[in-house]
């Protein structure tokens, strides 16, 4: 199969910036379906944004007083009691068991990676999703720990190997630094390889139907073939 006919990665594990959807929703509280589910899993996953230092802001309660001063929007106070008491009863548990896995396999990523460093060519993307990870986690706790007091699972919140995470994130940053040239070689070959290449069949394409005018986009994308290796193989002087 095609580099460009592979199906991207679904999303679950993405970040989700939790202050974002709040003021989002809360400036514009008819959200489509989708976005409403994205708002929820915010509401869902946190209970707390730091503000500054240790001041931080309890998005709950906020929130709620917010859509209750507000004639009409009744269900989205219910909205929001519901995330609040599904916060208490599973983010702590998910969290706890999130941080669990993410030892486990940055730690794996981080010996293979380690040993085979020409792997972080193809593999840089899962790299960069494992520190953003780690790194989402490690704020959660933060967050989290001195501000969530009514819990029936206190233990939750404590976490003893936190410091064996923030190292796996030292150890995974030093290995792309390090590891640069490699990187940067790989996606230079590939662009000029694969991404040039169905660019051109595109301009070939658009300009047998005439979609695109020869003085505009279609020079524009011509140049831009043309400079990534389209008419030979691409050289790229990189010492590793």
């Amino acid at each position: 199969m095609h580099p460009w006919e592979r199906k991207l990665a679904a999303a679950s594990g993405a970040s989700v910036d939790v202050g974002s959807w709040i003021s989002a929703v809360t400036q514009c509280p008819e959200l489509t379906p989708g976005k409403l589910g994205l708002w929820k899993s915010a509401l869902q996953g946190s209970q707390c944004i730091t503000l500054i230092r240790d001041d931080v802001l309890l998005i709950h309660r906020v929130t709620e007083d917010f859509f209750g001063s507000l004639k009409g929007y009744g269900k989205r106070v219910a909205d929001v009691k519901e995330c609040k008491e599904n916060f208490m009863t599973h983010s702590g548990q998910f969290h706890r068991a999130r941080r669990m896995f993410l030892r486990v396999t940055v730690k794996e990523l981080q010996m293979i990676l380690a040993d085979e460093p020409g792997l972080l060519g193809p593999k840089a993307l899962f790299a960069f999703m494992a520190l953003s990870l780690c790194r989402d986690e490690i704020n959660w706790l933060v967050r989290h720990a001195e501000n969530v007091t009514k819990t029936k699972t206190p233990e939750d919140y404590v976490d003893v190997h936190i410091a064996e995470l923030m190292f796996l994130i030292e150890e995974v940053r030093a290995l792309v630094r390090n590891n640069l040239p490699i990187i940067q070689r790989y996606y230079l070959q590939y662009l000029a390889k694969f991404d040039a290449l169905i660019l051109s069949d595109i301009i070939q394409v658009m300009k047998k139907k005439q979609t695109v005018s020869p003085c505009a986009k279609h020079g524009d994308m011509s140049v831009f073939v043309g400079a990534h290796g389209l008419h030979g193989p691409i050289k790229v002087n990189v010492s590793v």
